[in-house]
């Protein structure tokens, strides 16, 4: 005689099989597939049926428990931990300025060195491309700017895909600075990014200062050489 347990798993299996679903019919089917051996080696058909219905009830009672507590706990996360958001250039631009200028004026930009600025500089066009760029522009062509050359040098150092067009504009207008040092960090620029681009903003300048003219002839003479 089968016990209440059993009885009852019959009582929800029966329930469930009243119910015209794709699921009743699924486990019906897993039901017979487990009784099968079941009935083959012990001959206890009916026993067989029970035990296999009990059983495919019982695992897919836990599946679902279990798929719904997997539910539960990503509503859990939507609600709890809110997507933050995005500062905008104006809430960032103070922390890329202490960041950015600090360490330009802790530490000097010298050839063949990693300066820390690098980095900063590449997170900055990457998030805030367009508004960085303006800024940039802005403290490099402002007279009243003790950083213009510095900055100038870490754009040199961005790969040339990021900065262009604006990157050649930049230290075209640059070239034409009354400031050596500005001019200097112009010239390494597009010696850095080089190209047909730079070889033609670089041929069309007339340098002043001798030590600088040479130089500019050295960068010319290898860039034509590459294009």
């Amino acid at each position: 005689m089968p016990n209440v347990q059993q009885s009852e798993a019959v009582s929800r299996f029966q329930r469930r099989q009243g119910q015209p679903s794709g699921e009743s019919r699924s486990t019906e089917r897993l039901a017979e597939v487990i009784s099968l051996p079941l009935k083959q080696s012990a001959g206890i058909s009916g026993q067989a049926d029970l035990f296999a219905r009990h059983l495919v009830v019982a695992v897919s009672e836990l599946l679902q428990a279990e798929a719904l507590q997997r539910h539960r706990e990503w509503l859990s996360g939507l609600i709890s931990e809110p997507r933050r958001r995005e500062p905008t250039f104006q809430e960032y631009l103070p922390r890329l300025e202490r960041s950015l200028l600090d360490s330009l004026r802790e530490q000097p930009v010298e050839d063949g060195v990693t300066h820390p600025g690098e980095a900063v500089l590449r997170t900055a066009l990457r998030s805030y491309g367009a508004e960085v760029r303006a800024w940039l522009t802005d403290r490099v062509t402002s007279r009243s700017s003790a950083e213009r050359a510095p900055l100038l040098r870490l754009v040199g150092r961005m790969p040339r895909l990021q900065v262009a067009p604006w990157g050649f504009s930049l230290v075209a207008t640059a070239l034409k600075d009354e400031d050596l040092e500005v001019r200097d960090a112009a010239i390494k620029a597009l010696e850095l990014w080089r190209g047909p681009v730079a070889l033609k903003i670089l041929g069309e300048h007339v340098e002043s200062e001798r030590w600088l003219a040479d130089h500019l002839r050295r960068v010319l003479e290898e860039l034509k050489r590459e294009v």
